[in-house]
């Protein structure tokens, strides 16, 4: 089901359903971070192998450091910086935190761009996310696309992708940032 209320959307993901959802650079899908078997339901859409941790969409730095414990001062420079938009930051967290999306001792955090978006997630709180698409395929670029990939595991929030772009992902770590994937935001080191 393709739909374009952020309301119902949100109770999907409450309900412990994932969602296909347009973000400010692909489509994505999304599950609620408290809700462990959307998250399995998410992995299983994708086909994503459970050892490839899950980047998480959180609606503001407070969000991020409220989740995290503590944000390292680069990283938190970094989300001043560049935050809303296109990048990813992997931050040190608790393995208890971390193993919600598949992780040991980090996340990938990121704050979209996307009004509606953010609006989701301030009546969800984070949710684990990743591009829509089965592993290593490229991302899908239509809701009906997206609805293929989600299938009977939820439903998709109409819309279309701003940037066509996966976000850049830098990984910080003792004040150290390592560019793990280039993208729109560019980061010199």
């Amino acid at each position: 089901m393709i739909t374009s209320d952020v309301a119902l959307a949100a109770t999907v993901l409450d309900g412990g359903q994932v969602l296909g959802v347009a973000t400010d650079t692909v489509f994505g899908i999304a599950a609620r971070l408290d809700r462990p078997a959307a998250i399995a339901q998410l992995f299983s859409a994708k086909q994503r192998p459970a050892t490839v941790a899950l980047p998480v969409l959180v609606d503001s730095i407070a969000t991020a450091k409220a989740l995290v414990g503590r944000l390292d001062p680069v990283a938190q420079h970094l989300m001043e910086q560049h935050w809303p938009g296109a990048l990813t930051v992997v931050v040190q967290c608790s393995h208890e935190i971390a193993v919600k999306v598949g992780g040991h001792h980090s996340i990938g955090l990121r704050m979209p761009s996307d009004a509606r978006l953010l609006l989701l997630l301030t009546k969800t709180g984070p949710l684990a996310t990743t591009s829509c698409n089965l592993h290593g395929e490229p991302p899908v670029c239509t809701p009906a696309e997206a609805e293929r990939v989600v299938g009977d595991r939820g439903i998709v929030l109409d819309g279309l992708p701003q940037g066509g772009r996966s976000s850049t992902v830098v990984s910080v770590h003792d004040g150290v940032v390592s560019v793990l994937r280039e993208g729109p935001v560019v980061i010199s080191g």
